[in-house]
């Protein structure tokens, strides 16, 4: 009985810290919340006596309607939406096809390959000269700059191959013998015994091309 009290007064603890930092984590997010809809002078007025704010002051909508009727934010958001989209399906494509590739186990060379791709991870190009490589191929002030040759990472395409590896040979060798094909065994059998990394992966993918502001800014601009 001692022992099952204990747990629940550490359980307990466990739970009110776990709201106590949620809540500081949150409150950078709802701050912004409250200075965008409060109004100017008011805010103002309360942040430099250093108040400790936790609803807004006054209301002061006319900031949300000029940012919607601008065009541009709404032809920025959908450049956005669109490269997100389509960057992360082709580089989950890309990453797909290659760590499938590497997981095949009786593959000759296959030891080289796998090395090949975790040197890129050391051994980056630099900014400059990756911009010129862009340039140089004629991919700069277009989509195409922007998607191809950001398409996978190593890292990623090593997490998915690690999946792809822990598929036992059994299931790999009675499929071939059956008469599937490459495509086939990777649609039918790794994808599908893979979602939790692929899922995993496709996230990488979706938050850095969400936030990939830089280069489409250097590209694009």
């Amino acid at each position: 009985m001692k022992k099952i009290k204990v747990d629940n007064i550490i359980n307990i603890v466990n739970d009110v810290l776990l709201v106590v930092i949620s809540l500081l984590m949150l409150y950078p997010i709802f701050y912004i919340f409250i200075a965008s809809v409060s109004d100017p002078v008011k805010f103002s007025q309360s942040t430099a006596r250093q108040e400790f704010i936790l609803w807004p002051q006054g209301w002061y909508l006319e900031g949300f309607n000029e940012h919607f009727a601008n065009m541009d934010v709404w032809r920025s958001y959908g450049n956005t939406i669109i490269y997100t989209i389509v960057g992360t399906l082709l580089a989950l494509f890309f990453s797909i096809t290659c760590a499938y590739v590497l997981s095949r186990r009786g593959l000759k060379f296959i030891k080289y390959f796998n090395i090949v791709v975790v040197l890129t991870m050391w051994l980056k190009p630099g900014m400059i000269a990756q911009y010129e490589q862009i340039r140089a191929y004629g991919m700069k002030g277009n989509a195409i700059g922007i998607l191809l040759p950001f398409a996978f990472t190593a890292y990623n395409v090593i997490l998915l191959r690690t999946y792809f590896a822990s598929i036992p040979t059994d299931i790999d060798e009675s499929a071939q013998i059956d008469g599937a094909s490459h495509f086939r065994i990777l649609t039918s059998i790794y994808i599908p015994a893979s979602v939790p990394g692929i899922t995993t992966v496709g996230l990488f993918y979706a938050i850095d091309r969400w936030n990939g502001y830089f280069w489409a800014e250097t590209l694009l601009g």
